[in-house]
């Protein structure tokens, strides 16, 4: 039995206090008690009444209990991306399913049903229209009493499982297997009368490039040389996050020298760095006489 199962049983309403449950346990337990009725359903019924008692008795505790352990079920889900996609950034759409609050009782657990009142079609409450204004009171045949049903949906639970579809905008600098942090966009869950979201991770992975890599803000690449196109200079093509560039390596250049190319980092904020290689052949004499 759970906690709105019990509510129902002791003919309360959830917000109900701590008095008026032990005031109606009396009330129920006397009116059951097997010594005192003797229609056979009685025992049945005390015996429910007493469980409906230990639910609501330790209700602070299941639910205190019940509120640490859902905070920490974050939903974790992951993405693709190509490196261009990590340098620049881009959206991606992504689907997971979460639990969340029951669109059929919105999160209450139960729904209202007609109390059989044709004073006010059943709803407990008037509504009197006063040339402009609109008054509500309770009704005065029934008293506002309310009728009950526990959520077919969700069993009473005020939330359910949902498929979801979302973009996210993933910014331009993630490296592989970062995880962003969706706030609020994972479970929903109710503690005491306060409505809460747990978070979504969201793990990007990101295809490694073969030759481009991420350092800061700006895209890298060693380019490999030879002793004697550095001394001499020479035009080369490399790679970038537009496709292929020729740049200029100009005479006498060092190894571990740098070219910059401007825009083609971080969402374009950032630079390409060239860093030269070069490689010093073993027999200088030989590049002397060349």
């Amino acid at each position: 039995m759970n906690v709105q199962e019990a509510f129902k049983e002791f003919e309360l309403k959830p917000d109900a206090s701590d008095e008026e449950i032990k005031k109606q346990y009396k009330t129920l337990s006397k009116k059951y008690h097997p010594d005192r009725n003797k229609d056979s359903s009685a025992e049945d019924k005390f015996k429910k009444i007493n469980a409906a008692h230990e639910v609501l008795k330790n209700r602070n505790n299941v639910q205190q209990n019940n509120f640490q352990e859902i905070v920490l079920e974050h939903i974790q889900t992951s993405t693709n991306i190509s490196f261009v996609e990590s340098v620049l950034g881009c959206k991606k759409d992504i689907s997971y399913s979460r639990i969340g609050k029951c669109s059929h009782c919105q999160g209450q657990g139960q729904k209202l049903e007609n109390n059989g009142c044709k004073d006010c079609n059943g709803t407990g409450m008037k509504t009197v229209y006063q040339q402009r204004s609109i008054f509500r009171s309770t009704c005065d045949k029934c008293h506002g009493r309310q009728k009950t049903s526990i959520c077919a949906p969700c069993n009473g639970q005020g939330s359910a499982h949902t498929n979801v579809n979302i973009t996210v905008s993933i910014p331009g600098g993630v490296v592989d297997k970062s995880i962003l942090r969706l706030q609020g966009m994972g479970n929903y869950f109710q503690h005491f009368i306060m409505e809460h979201h747990t978070d979504v991770h969201l793990t990007v992975h990101v295809k490694k490039h073969e030759d481009l890599y991420i350092e800061e803000n700006n895209v890298c690449f060693k380019l490999p040389i030879s002793l004697k196109e550095a001394v001499s200079g020479i035009t080369k093509k490399v790679p970038s996050i537009d496709g292929d560039k020729d740049i200029v390596i100009p005479k006498l250049s060092k190894n571990k020298d740098e070219i910059i190319i401007k825009n083609l980092g971080v969402s374009r904020k950032g630079n390409q760095k060239i860093i030269l290689d070069v490689s010093y052949p073993e027999n200088i004499e030989e590049l002397i006489k060349e």
